[in-house]
């Protein structure tokens, strides 16, 4: 597969902040090469099944090599990405049973998601959305032509992200400096041994819905539509803060998480 296009993303917020940005002059379409195999069964009219493997290749992907903003500089965005290569591979399972009126369906998924950038770090590294279980479930029941619910647990591990695993002291001039526990230092260094060394807690949430069909007396079809989003109100996260306790000598991380529940309401009419 060949793309013309290249999605990039900010490395510290879980946000959907991601650009598309074109091939240029400079930067080279991005290419990548898959191999996968399955195994597909319906043992009955009620359930069907499927194993899935692959494998996958990427070159010539995007990512910022410094910036750390939200919105990318339009007139200069080509020269702060690096290019590098991607490995994917991993496992999907999937089952589904069906009724007249209920349908069950679950997908689980082991998977590896690697970086490579030679200016960034010497070796291979786990990338940000390197989630190594992923779990789906959904439930969708007829009462009858006119009333519906459906519910869907997601399910997958934490994203990375990168904090530092030491701090180095920069020796400063005899004559004066920021004084800091053991001595005077200029200024201070975090180091970063590995790219994406700390995964974040895992991702889950159970979204609801209901519809409410009727049809008019012009024939038309109206649907009210009840929905939920995080119904149990778990606060994922969206990014890690990280601090030096200058006390007990060692780096502390705070988990930060943003969306609540959240109901909505729509009115949808056919004609």
């Amino acid at each position: 597969m060949t793309q013309y296009v290249h999605k990039i993303s900010n490395s510290y917020l879980d946000l959907p902040t991601d650009y598309w940005v074109p091939t240029t002059k400079d930067l080279k379409p991005m290419r990548s090469y898959q191999i996968a195999a399955g195994i597909y069964a319906q043992p009955n009219r009620h359930w069907i099944l499927s194993l899935e493997g692959y494998y996958k290749l990427s070159k010539h992907l995007l990512q910022y090599s410094s910036w750390l903003g939200i919105e990318p500089p339009a007139e200069n965005w080509d020269s702060q990405v690096m290019d590098g290569k991607g490995l994917f591979y991993g496992l999907e399972a999937d089952a589904t049973y069906c009724t007249n009126h209920l349908t069950l369906s679950g997908s689980y998924t082991l998977s590896w998601n690697k970086r490579k950038y030679d200016e960034f770090y010497q070796d291979w590294y786990y990338d940000k959305y390197d989630n190594r279980h992923k779990l789906n479930l959904s439930l969708r029941y007829d009462f009858n032509r006119k009333v519906s619910c459906y519910a869907v647990w997601s399910y997958h591990s934490g994203n990375h992200a990168t904090v530092p695993t030491q701090m180095a002291a920069l020796p400063g001039l005899p004559d004066g400096g920021n004084q800091y526990p053991g001595g005077w230092w200029d200024s201070v260094s975090f180091v970063y041994a590995i790219p994406n060394n700390l995964t974040l807690p895992a991702y889950h949430r159970l979204d609801l819905d209901f519809d409410f069909h009727h049809v008019t007396k012009h024939g038309h079809e109206r649907i009210w539509n009840l929905s939920i989003y995080n119904a149990y109100c778990h606060l994922n996260s969206m990014y890690v803060k990280v601090d030096y306790d200058e006390e007990t000598k060692q780096f502390t991380a705070k988990n930060r998480g943003f969306d609540p529940i959240i109901p909505s309401f729509s009115y949808t009419i056919k004609f």
